[in-house]
């Protein structure tokens, strides 16, 4: 959970708000939301795309596809928000994960020049628009079964660590919302 500060200009607002409250928790949970989509998009650019230690690397883009902001619940005078994908993986990345799993069963693709495995890419490159075998060139599939594997995947927290790099622009919003709210300019 991370915790963030709204200005003291804020703070004095609740203190003086009494019978404000539900007012000013509405509007926070309108700024969670605005904040959340935001925050979304910066998770995609900066900690889903590029590779790095705390940084994923987009390859299919499933994840960054699937991240979403639920919207903001009020539950007396707390707030409850969240980021997150319904993405299988989405977990192992985020909180890290070490053990074994089972790889079903599956056909692999391959390609051999010259007796030396290369990319499917570099194949059809090397292939070009010919129709005829390039001497040397092998492409073909192969049955693997299924198997156990080993797996370490580190903990990232893309998500978690890209609430955090924004941290300081909720809190802005949440206090701008706050005495906007209070002095009448609320939407």
């Amino acid at each position: 959970m991370t915790v963030m500060e709204i200005s003291e200009e804020a703070k004095a607002v609740f203190r003086d708000a009494k019978d404000f409250g539900p007012r000013l928790v509405k509007r926070i949970a309108m700024v969670h939301d605005e904040q959340n989509a935001l925050t979304v998009g910066w998770i995609v650019r900066a900690r889903l795309s590029e590779r790095g230690p705390h940084t994923l690397g987009r390859i299919s883009s499933r994840l960054a596809n699937t991240l979403r902001a639920a919207k903001a619940r009020v539950s007396g005078t707390t707030v409850w928000s969240s980021i997150g994908s319904n993405v299988r993986y989405a977990g192992a990345h985020e909180f890290g994960f070490q053990g074994t799993v089972t790889v079903k069963a599956h056909t692999r693709r391959f390609a051999r020049f010259e007796g030396q495995s290369i990319s499917i890419k570099d194949a059809k490159l090397l292939q070009g628009r010919s129709k005829k075998a390039k001497p040397g060139l092998q492409r073909g599939t192969q049955q693997v079964r299924s198997h156990s594997r080993k797996m370490n995947i580190p903990a990232r927290a893309p998500i978690a660590s890209g609430i955090v790099d924004r941290i300081d622009e909720y809190a802005k919003a949440m206090s701008d919302g706050v005495i906007d709210e209070f002095n009448g300019r609320g939407s």
